[in-house]
């Protein structure tokens, strides 16, 4: 697969842009990839604040899979970004928290998305992975109230790096994992999530909506994403909706 990337200055969203444009036929491989947004939203269609200084950026896949090992991707992506964060950073504290957020020591550095579209008969049309990494944004470019849950690359290591050498390095690392993940499956990805992760064997909280729904162990994830986790009283759940707190991660 080869990145063939459409750089803009503002969006008002670069998922909207990648649909627009995969709608239109474009190839896999296909990377929208802008400055600013206007109007960019993390899951839930809550606000992802997009400044200057930030990658964000949304990659067009068109997968043969079955629709409901469409959530595999987001794992996947979650993998590259943390291993070519941890390899041009120098660091193996950056880490996946289930499902789709990228942590430093308990601080929210970055998020991915992932939206499909299907065909009426014919499976997947296309797979949109929306991505938006807190690369060179300064202290006040974070809203107050989210100052003391993320943070941004450029804070953490003291080092500037391109937006865009380190959406190649993703780029490459996702590539490599894809190619693996259509010939093998989940087997492909399993051992590096579980090595990378930050959630399994520890004490989490599941929301949704807003609502604590329980709490527990998380315990391992399953082939299709969903997260086991099990309560003191050795009840046990498996969630593939939601989100999940953590002390620290």
């Amino acid at each position: 697969m080869k990145m063939k990337l459409h750089h803009y200055d503002v969006l008002d969203s670069t998922n909207e842009t990648a649909e627009q444009m995969a709608k239109a036929g474009a190839l896999e491989g296909t990377v929208i990839m802008a400055d600013r947004q206007r109007g960019g939203h993390g899951r839930m269609q809550r606000r992802w604040e997009s400044p200057l200084g930030g990658l964000w950026s949304t990659l067009v896949l068109r997968p043969t899979i079955d629709p409901c090992h469409v959530a595999q991707v987001t794992l996947l992506a979650g993998i590259a970004v943390t291993l070519a964060l941890r390899s041009m950073y120098d660091s193996e504290d950056i880490r996946i928290k289930w499902p789709n957020d990228i942590f430093f020591n308990g601080k929210k550095i970055g998020g991915i998305l992932s939206e499909m579209r299907l065909h009426e008969r014919e499976g997947i049309e296309y797979v949109l992975v929306g991505m938006g990494l807190n690369v060179n944004l300064t202290e006040k470019d974070f809203p107050e109230e989210l100052r003391s849950i993320a943070t941004s690359l450029k804070i953490i290591f003291k080092k500037d790096k391109s937006c865009e050498s380190v959406l190649t390095k993703v780029f490459n690392e996702f590539t490599v994992l894809y190619n693996r993940w259509n010939k093998e499956g989940m087997d492909a990805i399993l051992p590096e999530w579980e090595a990378l992760n930050c959630t399994l064997g520890r004490t989490v909280t599941v929301w949704d909506a807003g609502q604590r729904i329980f709490e527990g162990k998380a315990v391992s994830m399953s082939r299709d994403g969903s997260l086991l986790v099990r309560s003191e009283d050795g009840t046990e759940e498996s969630f593939n909706f939601g989100e999940i707190s953590i002390r620290e991660c």
